[in-house]
């Protein structure tokens, strides 16, 4: 391993995940004063959870590759990460950390191309972190994750969202009164409007994770046929009974697993907000405050 030669090349990259790749640590995407990847603790959280180790998974928008590189740690048999870019601090930490032949790499890659990338295969667990609100229509998203998982499987979607909005809405951004700053930021969803499209979407809802500060939540689905989707509204249960009109989303049939098969949650007792400044994390690679980082922070270039 040349270690010399990757943190020459490290320090010349801007990275968007705080990691500890053994050699040396990497900046994260804040402010070096701060603590970093605090956007992924709802995710960091809800994988905790998660008996990942033999499971098929998918990471999309996996930017530097923590959670790619962290699932891959954990014992999954399969890890496929994507990205709308090709990322270069992915494939420097994947040749650091050894993952070219257990990682596959698939950049420059859109919901719009990703089954046809894929080949056809499906997931026990997708992990969707940060693209919802950076997407024209959202409930892409949420439909084309459903049809890439098995029966029975999970979606952590994490994404930024409106708070204090009890009813199920999406605020446009660049309409917005009160807008985000960044300028790929399209929508903020509330947490009732994200529930609902993965409900809509055939997903059950069995978690909610949350941080106030910058206003983010994790929520967690396991893919099951319409009727089996928990606290369906009236209208939802007639909009899954007739089908939805819009003929590129065709609600999936009664799957056949056995409860053994399907990969195992332990959801927490409600809905909860994460504490930013006292939740440790546990998660492989993760690096709170990186010391002598290689590279540079988003917020310093």
């Amino acid at each position: 391993m040349e270690t010399a030669t990757h943190r020459e090349r490290a320090d010349t990259l801007q990275w968007f995940h705080a990691m500890d790749l053994g050699a040396f640590q990497t900046a994260g995407r804040f402010d070096l004063s701060r603590r970093q990847n605090v956007t992924l603790l709802p995710v960091f959280d809800a994988l905790s959870r998660t008996d990942v180790a033999g499971l098929r998974c998918l990471d999309i928008g996996a930017m530097s590759g923590l959670v790619s590189f962290g699932l891959a740690r954990l014992g999954a048999s399969e890890v496929v990460a994507t990205d709308a870019l090709d990322v270069a601090s992915f494939r420097l930490a994947r040749d650091v950390l050894g993952y070219e032949d257990t990682v596959e790499y698939l950049p420059r890659t859109q919901f719009t191309t990703l089954r046809e990338r894929l080949g056809g295969r499906t997931f026990d667990l997708i992990v969707c972190a940060g693209v919802l609100y950076h997407m024209l229509n959202p409930f892409t998203a949420v439909a084309e994750c459903r049809r890439l998982l098995a029966p029975g499987g999970l979606l952590i979607l994490e994404t930024a969202i409106l708070t204090g909005e009890p009813e199920p809405v999406m605020r446009l951004n660049s309409a917005s009164e009160r807008p985000d700053p960044e300028p790929y930021t399209y929508w903020r969803p509330s947490p009732s409007a994200v529930r609902g499209m993965l409900r809509l979407g055939s997903f059950d809802v069995l978690d909610e994770i949350a941080i106030a500060d910058p206003p983010r939540a994790a929520f967690v689905g396991r893919a099951v046929a319409p009727d089996e989707v928990s606290d369906r509204t009236e209208l939802e249960q007639r909009m899954h009974a007739l089908g939805l009109c819009d003929e590129s989303f065709v609600l999936p049939d009664a799957p056949e697993i056995g409860g053994d098969e399907i990969p195992r949650y332990s959801p927490g007792d409600a809905a909860r907000v994460l504490d930013t400044d006292t939740y440790a994390v546990d998660f492989p690679y993760h690096t709170d405050r990186p010391e002598n980082p290689a590279g540079r922070t988003r917020e310093s270039s």
